[in-house]
């Protein structure tokens, strides 16, 4: 247990490594002393580590831990690790297995009441039905975003979604509207130092304005 907790402080430092190291370690502890739970414990956060790199047994572990929580009945960490594994599955292009995982993790997180994991889980989803052509699912759930994140006050969260607010109705010819959602997203950016999504903006913004 220690082990794992210092995993996780060293991984919030950016210690990658020494985090890499002990979480490992805390893993095959936690298996040889049979506790099941601390195992896949280490694993979902020696997976999030890892980011989204394709490096061999990554998704395995994250697939071993959510088999793991679910048999403990923990919703919460099943939906947390499936945010996680779609997301994976989106930045390697399975969009289908990102979208069923999106749906069944946002399912998750609300039973749960992790709102922060819900607006997490919506965000993603929103990009599946984009990249499957969901036009509609993916407007319903853009607003949804956008009025969940105003709510949690997740300043970031809401700079992106109403960006790609802006990109939705750009792309069906609704250019006022559009406008309207960049120079929102841009206040948004701007206000939290979010310079990725201000530069977007900023050239979006321009694109409609020419």
């Amino acid at each position: 247990r220690a082990l794992l907790v210092r995993g996780c402080l060293l991984s919030m430092r950016a210690e990658t490594a020494a985090a890499e190291a002990d979480l490992l370690l805390a893993r095959d502890l936690a298996r040889d002393a049979g506790l099941p739970l601390l195992q896949a414990a280490a694993w979902a956060e020696w997976g999030r580590l890892k980011g989204y790199s394709p490096e061999e047994g990554q998704t395995e572990a994250l697939e071993r831990a959510r088999e793991v929580f679910a048999a403990a009945g923990d919703s919460l960490r099943v939906g947390r690790i499936l945010c996680m594994l779609a997301t994976r599955d989106s930045v390697q292009g399975q969009f289908q297995r990102a979208r069923a995982r999106n749906e069944e993790a946002l399912m998750m997180v609300k039973r749960s009441g992790d709102r922060l994991s819900e607006l997490t889980a919506v965000g993603n989803l929103a990009i599946a039905y984009k990249e499957l052509s969901m036009g509609v699912l993916e407007l319903a759930t853009l607003n949804e975003g956008v009025r969940l994140a105003r709510e949690l006050g997740a300043r970031r969260s809401e700079a992106s979604l109403l960006l790609n607010l802006g990109v939705y109705h750009q792309s069906q010819g609704r250019l006022s509207q559009a406008e309207g959602l960049y120079r929102d997203s841009l206040a948004c950016a701007r206000q939290v130092g979010f310079l990725e999504v201000e530069v977007i903006g900023l050239a979006n913004l321009g694109d409609v304005l020419k």
